[in-house]
């Protein structure tokens, strides 16, 4: 991420170095403010749950979804 920046022209990208860690960083960090994407990530948690996956899945599932309504609200 330190690599990462707006060079002499004027445009952003990477010194040196592949700038796509940085680039999907910068879209997740828009991503989450989109009142759409909470709406998405709400309708994904929705679906997962009607999978058939092991507990040891089902418990990370469940954190990660405590921490995604954390965050909503």
């Amino acid at each position: 991420m330190g690599a990462f920046g707006k060079n002499t022209k004027g445009s952003y990208g990477g010194d040196c170095m592949h700038d796509d860690i940085a680039v999907t960083v910068l879209f997740v960090s828009i991503a989450v403010e989109q009142d759409e994407f909470i709406d998405w990530i709400d309708d994904w948690f929705r679906q997962m749950e009607q999978y058939d996956l092991s507990e040891e899945r089902m418990k990370l599932f469940r954190k990660v979804m405590a921490l995604m309504n954390i965050y909503v609200e």
